[in-house]
């Protein structure tokens, strides 16, 4: 039978349908009428924010630039438009050809476009003369400075993406914005880098570089006091206008990335770890007599030094760079114990630096050493380190102890100035005592005043320095070579009072000598001597002679927090450290100098979780 009687299933499945039918059609209308949803709410577009030095100039910037593009089917005379374009673009006619026969439809033939380009290709096109061809206009990334600072800025893309350095890890800060506006600038980005002093180091690495015939240089200038990173020179390097043309080698970051053995250098630390654990004191004598030996194990072992030193204290031993003393010296102590001393300086760990790429070095565990490691790793082999860990670890010695993790950014702001994050010190904990801290800073004193780093001395500003000769590992052989060595010096200035941190590394000299203390100290000296006008730098006002005939720094006793909130009146940044440490108050710093005023006042009741204001002048 034909013509059956439809069923309530039926009836409500067409129901259904009509009903859908109706809304499709209602939604269809609606949009019509009303355009997309993107027109009805529009979308906020973010121009990326900039990059700033500590003092507000400008390392990358966003700026709107012109594109020569093209439509493949519009182009009827591409001969012609070579030939016009080629001395314009700078590029040849048959580049261009090339560019035009290789893309159907549309193309870039050069983006970022001068605007003296730009002017003259307008000319063409508002003649008629380029039919095809387009100006489009678009935001770039621009670095006003070139290569100065360029691995700690690194470069973003033409899609204004981060592709390196603080580009890349503030990606996501620098491409947003806490205005409500259709069309935002991006936060600021303020670096602790100083301009100035960037361009001396970068001026003086240069110099270096090619006087000496080095694969690499490296100089970092960090204040002590904050950790902040005022200069990172690392050579080669690059100029982000033209990232895309730049080597694997120029842009690799070597402060962060590269991992060499230290040498001597690393006595400060090894030293420093010895003296905490209680195996030597100031009073402790270790005898030279041309190199170490352990005769009592099998093969017996023997590391030699650069001199016959006779019987050595601790700051001799850091004075005359003597290997057989500091082997000696750790044979005072646990292999266990040595290697965690050396873990909470931060080796074998990244710092944390906001800068990607960071490796963690070399550290081996004890498990893992051979008879001859503990001495070793004490004179700066067999132990891998990168150039921003030094510093993190001269820091524990700068401030009586407390360790500080190193930061290269020191704020940012939103594109009308107010402050959205600022960060302070970053302490990683006590890692010596203050005695511990002042007698590695007499050695370093002495080695420049009698000692190995001599060539970094400076009159009217006292210097603590030590330095290093490292042997590097011939990846052929797997030997020590006798023609490849990293030449060093670690400096601490003012040596009673210290302020900055400057650490110079010369990779592979090729010149008359590879040696730290003849080549890298000098370095440290012209450097200071820039310091301490351009800063400038106290000579030397906090210090007391002891009968001992050493230079101690002389450093305030913190008040102790009690029932009541003590008076800081008058204490130094550096004195005010460890109360960063603390986890029942939250303690604001202001300022630089001495403690001027505090909030709340001496006598103000203690209570867990208050907030401590100290500003300084």
């Amino acid at each position: 039978m034909i013509g059956s009687r439809l069923g309530w299933r039926d009836i409500l499945v067409f129901t259904l349908i009509g009903i859908w039918g109706v809304l499709l059609v209602g939604r269809y209308a609606h949009l019509m009428l009303s355009g997309s949803p993107q027109d009805s709410s529009p979308s906020r577009s973010i121009i990326r924010g900039p990059i700033l030095d500590r003092n507000g100039e400008i390392l990358a910037m966003q700026t709107r630039l012109a594109a020569l593009t093209a439509w493949k089917p519009s182009i009827t005379r591409p001969e012609e438009a070579a030939r016009l374009l080629s001395p314009i673009l700078e590029m040849s006619e048959e580049e261009l050809l090339s560019l035009i026969q290789r893309y159907p439809g549309f193309f870039y033939v050069k983006r970022r476009i001068s605007p003296s380009e730009e002017q003259e290709i307008k000319n063409l096109l508002e003649a008629g003369s380029l039919p095809g061809f387009s100006l489009q206009p678009e935001f770039v990334r621009i670095y006003p400075f070139k290569q100065l600072a360029s691995h700690a800025v690194g470069f973003a893309g033409t899609d204004s993406r981060g592709l390196d350095g603080i580009e890349y890890t503030m990606d996501r800060t620098l491409m947003s914005s806490p205005l409500e506006s259709p069309a935002a600038s991006g936060n600021q980005v303020v670096l602790t880098i100083d301009v100035n002093i960037q361009h001396k180091t970068d001026q003086i690495a240069r110099r270096i570089q090619e006087e000496e015939q080095a694969d690499s240089v490296m100089i970092l200038v960090a204040d002590a006091l904050t950790g902040e990173i005022l200069a990172y020179t690392a050579l080669p390097d690059f100029d982000p206008n033209h990232y895309p043309e730049a080597t694997d080698e120029e842009r690799f970051n070597y402060p962060v990335s590269a991992v060499y053995e230290p040498g001597s250098v690393f006595k400060i630390f090894s030293l420093a770890s010895i003296v905490e654990l209680g195996g030597a004191s100031r009073e402790s004598t270790f005898f030279c007599n041309g190199f170490y030996e352990n005769a009592s194990v099998s093969p017996p072992i023997r590391i030699r030094c650069l001199g016959v030193h006779g019987t050595e204290t601790i700051q001799d031993i850091l004075a005359n760079s003597c290997n057989a003393g500091a082997a000696y010296a750790s044979d005072t102590v646990d292999r266990q114990r040595f290697y965690e001393m050396l873990t909470r300086l931060g080796f074998g760990s990244r710092t944390g630096i906001r800068l990607n790429g960071e490796s963690a070095g070399v550290l081996q565990p004890p498990r893992l050493w051979s008879l001859r490691s503990k001495p070793t790793i004490a004179i700066g082999q067999e132990i891998g380190v990168t150039a921003i860990q030094m510093i993190q670890a001269a820091t524990a010695l700068a401030n009586g102890g407390v360790m500080l993790r190193p930061r290269i950014v020191k704020k940012v702001l939103s594109s009308d100035g107010s402050v959205i994050e600022e960060m302070g010190p970053e302490p990683a904990g006590r890692v010596f005592s203050p005695g511990t801290a002042a007698l590695i800073l007499e050695g370093m004193r002495e080695a420049v005043e009698r000692g190995t780093a001599r060539r970094a001395a400076l009159e009217q500003l006292p210097i603590a320095a030590k330095t290093g000769t490292a042997q590097k590992v011939d990846p052929e052989t797997g030997r020590y070579s006798e023609t490849a060595f990293v030449a060093s010096t670690l400096a601490l200035l003012p040596a009673d009072d210290p302020r900055v941190i400057v650490y110079v590394v010369i990779d592979t000299p090729h010149g008359d000598s590879y040696y730290g203390g003849r080549i890298a100290a000098p370095v440290v000296r012209e450097i200071a001597a820039f310091l301490q006008d351009y800063l400038p730098l106290p000579s030397g006002n906090r210090t007391t002679l002891v009968g001992t005939g050493h230079v101690t720094p002389l450093l305030q006793r913190l008040p102790e927090i009690g029932d009541e909130i003590p008076d800081f009146t008058g204490l130094s940044k550096r004195d005010l450290i460890p109360l960063l440490l603390r986890d029942d108050i939250e303690v604001i710093i202001r300022g630089s100098g001495w403690v001027t005023r505090q909030d709340p006042p001496p006598g103000t009741p203690y209570s867990p979780g208050m907030r401590l204001i100290l500003e300084l002048e």
